[in-house]
C-alpha cells in the first residue's frame, strides 16, 4: 500500500496518465516498485492541484521533495 499525497485537489484530468508517467519515469531510473509508486503519486499529486492535465506537472527538480 502507497499512501496518496494529501492536496487540494482542483481538477483531476490527466491524473491517471500522471501517474503512469512517474511509475515509468522511477522503473527507467531503476528504483524499485515501491518508489516507482511514490514518484507516480507525486506526480499524479502535482497534476490534480492545477486546473487541466498539464499545467501542475512538476519538473524533474521537483522529485528532491520525496527525498
Amino acid at each position: 500500500h502507497i499512501e496518496a499525497f494529501k492536496v487540494n485537489v482542483v481538477d483531476t484530468t490527466g491524473a491517471g496518465d500522471a501517474f503512469c508517467a512517474g511509475f515509468l519515469y522511477g522503473l527507467i531510473k531503476s528504483k524499485n516498485l515501491y518508489d516507482c509508486g511514490r514518484i507516480g503519486n507525486f506526480v499524479a499529486s502535482k497534476c490534480i492541484m492545477k486546473m487541466g492535465a498539464r499545467t501542475g506537472l512538476p519538473y524533474i527538480k521537483d522529485q528532491k521533495l520525496l527525498d
